[in-house]
């Protein structure tokens, strides 16, 4: 009954903590106000005549009590987990050492306002099929212009978390960004809600319109200077993973090709997703056509060298960290390296997700190699060698592989659900209370899924540790049947499953009271 209990509490406490949000709080302050939601704000300040410095002038500065008034008007509304500088995010990796060198410098002469790299253009579409490194670039590039101090806002797509699949969240997010980037942007932004309590309601249009463009364009009617000013870089990585029966994905282009004439020389965007039909049709529009640049990752004949280069790298701190390092100084063979680059077909994700089921530091890396040369992919479908290594890890699972299975169900069904936060459902306290499983049993059903799947740090917030995939691929992977065969996961069966074991955990807990 103990168990049940506390299994009941950490799988309802964050529901009940929506219930109970704080609706704000008064503040004593002299000088412009604006009230909001119950809150007094301070909407009067000077403007810093250099935003690129990321800081004010000594003698114009913004009030000390904006930054608190940012956080407090946009706390329920933004996914920090979708930051690229954020501690929460999965499987957060940036280009290996020495790879893709060349191309993040054009990328960070582009973004930085300089002229003469992809014609000058104000947008810039980076496409490629899944595993190619698209996501690796991004982050990398946003890294790169913060140790620059040019200002950049960002937001990483993840199909598989509803806040995380949707424009939503997307703008106010970019808003909180820019409004941390640019700190002069702050009180045009807090005026921008203080004036309108339901912006955050309003159509993704509005919003674009008033939490991001107008707040731009009004910091530059202010500067003497507009040379002085450097453009921000509005970052979105994975706009594939956006809902496509939502249509958002059309709404979102749509609504960045409206404002690009106007934003010319005060922000670039930088999008990245799989070329899907959706995405290339809006990107066809003629209004984009003299402001867009469009990439193929897949023409970068650099990729295979670079791949090669992250294998050689990953084998040898393999070999220098292993406990059986003394037998492994002649290993691995060259035919193994160019087995697994040939495989690998451009794709960094085949090659990071052979290391990662190699390097498994239970187990005899010489065995785990030879299980991947084993495998001989002769499909037609361009990822046949990334699915025989998923079905070579699903088929080495030594857990039961029911829990396994229903643990990736319950990840899965998190992206189906919009009245409450995904991460509870892929949470480990709800997975175990509704599975009748002893604390901690996720992480032992998950340890030979460690190349495919993360447990995240627990929430600051509301302690949950939650179930990841790292990378899209392997959810394509087991929502198709034709690809993952008896690993298959429908996920229209998974909802009734699981209002059935919660039936069942509410019983059996009320039983025992």
């Amino acid at each position: 009954m103990t168990r049940g209990l506390r299994a009941l509490e950490l799988t309802l406490h964050p529901i009940l903590r929506l219930l109970s949000l704080n609706v704000g709080m008064f503040s004593n302050i002299k000088g412009g106000i604006a009230i909001t939601g119950g809150n007094f704000y301070n909407t009067t300040s000077q403007f810093s005549k250099d935003p690129r410095d990321g800081q004010l002038s000594s003698h114009q500065s913004i009030s000390r009590l904006t930054i608190p008034v940012i956080e407090d008007l946009f706390k329920n509304y933004v996914v920090t987990s979708a930051m690229h500088d954020n501690d929460e995010q999965v499987a957060a990796a940036e280009c290996h050492p020495n790879t893709r060198v060349a191309f993040l410098e054009r990328l960070e002469i582009w973004a930085t306002g300089l002229h003469g790299v992809y014609d000058g253009r104000s947008a810039l579409w980076v496409h490629g099929s899944a595993g190619i490194g698209k996501t690796a670039i991004a982050r990398s590039l946003a890294r790169l212009l913060e140790t620059l101090r040019s200002p950049v806002a960002s937001f990483f797509c993840f199909s598989t978390d509803s806040q995380r699949n949707t424009i939503k969240t997307m703008i106010p997010t970019i808003a909180y960004q820019i409004a941390l980037a640019v700190p002069a942007t702050q009180p045009f932004i807090i005026n921008a809600v203080a004036k309108e309590r339901k912006i955050f309601h309003r159509s993704a249009r509005t919003q674009f319109q008033r939490l991001i463009v107008n707040p731009l364009l009004q910091l530059l009617s202010t500067l003497e200077n507009h040379d002085t000013f450097a453009p921000i870089l509005i970052l979105i990585d994975g706009l594939d993973e956006i809902n496509r029966d939502s249509m958002e994905r059309r709404e979102l282009l749509d609504i960045i090709r409206s404002f690009l004439p106007s934003l010319k020389g005060r922000a670039k965007f930088f999008v990245t997703s799989r070329a899907e039909h959706d995405i290339e049709t809006a990107f066809d529009h003629p209004d984009f056509t003299e402001h867009l640049s469009r990439l193929n990752l897949r023409r970068d004949l650099d990729s295979y060298r670079d791949i090669h280069t992250f294998l050689r790298d990953r084998f040898a701190k393999l070999r220098a960290g292993h406990r059986l390092k003394s037998q492994l100084q002649a290993w691995p063979p060259e035919e193994a390296l160019r087995t697994i680059l040939f495989r690998s077909s451009d794709h960094f994700i085949y090659a990071t997700t052979v290391m990662k089921y190699i390097e498994a530091d239970y187990a005899d890396p010489r065995r785990r190699l030879d299980d991947i040369l084993r495998l001989s992919p002769t499909s037609q479908n361009p990822y046949s060698g990334l699915d025989a290594v998923y079905h070579q890890v699903l088929t080495n699972v030594r857990s039961e592989y029911d829990i396994v299975q229903n643990v990736l169900r319950f990840t899965l069904a998190s992206t189906t659900v919009e009245s409450i936060p995904s991460r509870i459902i892929r949470s480990t306290a709800f997975i175990e209370s509704l599975l009748f499983l002893g604390e901690g049993y996720v992480s032992l059903a998950l340890l030979d899924l460690q190349s495919l799947v993360e447990l995240t740090a627990p929430d600051f917030h509301d302690g949950l540790v939650t179930v990841e995939l790292l990378h899209k691929s392997f959810a394509d992977y087991l929502l198709d049947k034709a690809r993952s065969g008896k690993f298959y996961i429908d996920v229209n069966l998974v909802w009734p499953y699981i209002v059935k074991q919660i039936h069942r955990f509410l019983s059996e807990l009320f039983e025992n009271m």
